[in-house]
């Protein structure tokens, strides 16, 4: 082997050893890694990690990629642990959640919560998409589903009905609950599962999470068990 090459990867080797040394951690017997998030510090287990970028990456110039996101998985049954009620099975379908977590700034909050935006206006007052569209209660919850054409399978969950003739809320959080959509799925009793995803705001971090209709009426508790985690990842100085 040429010296140089032999050289070059027991730097890599030492390298990723000082990864492994530093950078896993153990909350509760359970190995975390340690994450930066914008300026947020995150030790986050091993197991709901999906997407990070190792640290021996940062000591390569030119691969220094972005920190402003992160992709996790949280297990079905660690979701079912915090959040009573919550359906862990579909027949063959796990219920797991996925999570991407991404930092905004000033600029990004405003966007997401703003009222005017199409992604909320257009389900309210029955535009573009949504120009034919069909409202009917939600079966299982106190949502309703607002169709935007056919095929019917699209549609978005909202808490209030969608008056087009009343003002739209100021805060589109407040009506607007998730973006669904029906899949074949040989796996469940159904033959077909549907997905939703949601996305909310807490501080400056915009938390967007997929869970299937069965749990769609547990939605705010599933909220707020993802917030407790990200509190509980979160490392203060």
């Amino acid at each position: 082997m040429c010296p140089r090459i032999k050289k070059i990867g027991l730097r890599i080797f030492n390298i990723t050893l000082l990864f492994l040394s530093v950078h896993v951690y153990s909350i509760n017997s359970v190995q975390a890694e340690e994450v930066r998030l914008g300026e947020h510090v995150l030790k986050i287990p091993a197991e709901n990690l999906v997407s990070s970028i190792p640290f021996w990456l940062h000591l390569i110039p030119g691969l220094a990629p972005s920190r402003n996101e992160i992709l996790l998985k949280i297990g079905a049954g660690e979701i079912a642990e915090e959040v009573p009620g919550y359906q862990v099975y579909e027949g063959e379908l796990k219920n797991d959640i996925s999570l991407h977590l991404k930092v905004l700034d000033e600029k990004g909050v405003e966007q997401i919560r703003n009222p005017v935006s199409n992604i909320y206006s257009n389900i309210w007052y029955g535009r573009g998409s949504y120009d034919n569209r069909v409202v009917e209660d939600h079966d299982g919850s106190p949502f309703y589903k607002v169709y935007d054409k056919k095929p019917y399978i699209y549609w978005s969950a909202l808490r209030v009905y969608p008056d087009a003739t009343m003002p739209m809320p100021d805060d589109p959080f407040s009506f607007w609950v998730a973006s669904c959509v029906e899949l074949n799925s040989p796996i469940t009793p159904t033959g077909y599962s549907t997905s939703c995803q949601s996305q909310f705001v807490h501080d400056d971090v915009l938390i967007n999470f997929r869970v299937n209709e069965v749990n769609l009426h547990l939605i705010d508790t599933v909220k707020a068990a993802l917030v407790k985690k990200l509190l509980l990842w979160k490392q203060h100085d």
